[in-house]
């Protein structure tokens, strides 16, 4: 009777052995399951802060580079946007002690350009200094031509005693955009 309940025992505990082993494989392909998931989304979690730190990089950098281009674009002047830039050339004359009129503006077809006309009179002085005025501004031009005489009947300044000179310019605004 002993080797039966022995026999039954051993048939029992190895029974018991195999349910065991059968639940600690499928519990462990679970975590071999749930520890696969678990790298995945820490994978795509990481790429996700490294998206939000790029962006993040980006927002800064454009923030900076704001800044800049407004800069630029201030150089720039746009078709609506021509009246700032002939008021900059006149105030640029003014600043020399010229008298100024602008003689024609023309919108070049061909080409991204601005032609304006501009005559001047004052003395030859003020007149070079408002041709260094305007080379040095912020804005991209060409003189396309330029015509310089004295007025015919001699008039002299009254105050500096010089004689008086007449200017007729064309710039051409490179910078500018349609």
């Amino acid at each position: 009777m002993q080797s039966i309940l022995q026999k039954k025992s051993f048939i029992l505990a190895l029974l018991f052995f195999l349910v065991s082993l059968t639940i600690l494989f499928v519990l462990l392909s679970v975590i071999k399951g749930s520890e696969v998931k678990y790298k995945l989304a820490e994978e795509k979690w990481q790429i996700e802060n490294a998206k939000r730190e790029d962006m993040g990089t980006l927002k800064n950098l454009l923030k900076e580079v704001d800044k800049e281009k407004s800069l630029l674009d201030s150089h720039f002047i746009q078709n609506p946007d021509v009246v700032p830039f002939l008021t900059t050339v006149e105030n640029l004359a003014k600043k020399v002690n010229l008298q100024i009129e602008v003689a024609s503006v023309n919108v070049n077809e061909k080409e991204p350009a601005l032609l304006v006309g501009v005559k001047t009179s004052g003395s030859f002085g003020n007149i070079y200094r408002f041709i260094t005025l305007l080379e040095n501004s912020a804005y991209d031009l060409v003189f396309v031509s330029a015509d310089m005489k004295t007025i015919e009947d001699g008039l002299v300044n009254r105050v500096s005693k010089l004689p008086e000179w007449v200017a007729t310019f064309e710039i051409k605004l490179l910078s500018f955009m349609k």
